[in-house]
C-alpha cells in the first residue's frame, strides 16, 4: 500500500510520534475503510488514550475526518491537493522504535519533489528538523538511509521510502 501524507502537515504541524501513529491511520484506513480507534491502536501499537489525543489533532487540523455517526468513530482520510510524501506500509515491519519512524516519516516530508533526497547535513537535520541524532544513526544502520561520501546530504534507500508517484 503505498500511502499518501501532506508534505507540509507533516514537516510543521506533528511530532514524531504524532507522524507515526498518522501513518498508521491510513494504514488502517486503506485497510479498513470502516476502522474504529480500536483498530488504530492495534496497527500503532500505543495507548488508545494517546491515539485519541492524536486523532483529535488531526481532525482539528483537517488532516483526518472524524465521522461520528452510529456507536462507533470512525475515520476518513482528507487527501492532500499538493506537495505530498509517499511511503509504503512496509514502514510497520522496519524493527525501529515509534520516536524513529515517526522522525523518519517527518524526515521524508523534507526531501527534494520527486527524489528520495534529503538536502540537509545532520547538524541541519538536528537544529532545524529537531530529529536526534539517533534516529538518523539508526537509518543509516539498518539500511533506510545512505549519506554521499561529503556528508551533506542524505538520500532513503529502503523500499517503504522510495515509491515516488
Amino acid at each position: 500500500i503505498g500511502l499518501v501524507g501532506s508534505e507540509m502537515c507533516i514537516r510543521e504541524d506533528l511530532t514524531n510520534k504524532e507522524a507515526f501513529t498518522y501513518f498508521c491511520t491510513l494504514v488502517t484506513i486503506a485497510n479498513n475503510p470502516d476502522a474504529t480507534i480500536k483498530d488504530v491502536v492495534r496497527t500503532c501499537g500505543i495507548c488508545e488514550t494517546t491515539v485519541f489525543k492524536h486523532l483529535k489533532k488531526f481532525d482539528e487540523l483537517g488532516y483526518l475526518v472524524i465521522d461520528r455517526t452510529g456507536t462507533y468513530n470512525t475515520y476518513r482520510y482528507t487527501e492532500p491537493d499538493k506537495l505530498y510524501i509517499t511511503i509504503d506500509s512496509d514502514l510497520l515491519n522496519i524493527n525501529g522504535n515509534k520516536n524513529q519512524l515517526g522522525a523518519l516519516i517527518r524526515l521524508k516530508s523534507y526531501t527534494r519533489i520527486g527524489t528520495n533526497v534529503v538536502d540537509l547535513s545532520l547538524n541541519r537535520i538536528v537544529h532545524e528538523v529537531s530529529i536526534q541524532h539517533d534516529s538518523i544513526y539508526f537509518a543509516l544502520e539498518n539500511g533506510i538511509l545512505e549519506r554521499d561520501d561529503k556528508k551533506t546530504y542524505f538520500t532513503f534507500i529502503h523500499p517503504a521510502f522510495t515509491h515516488i508517484w
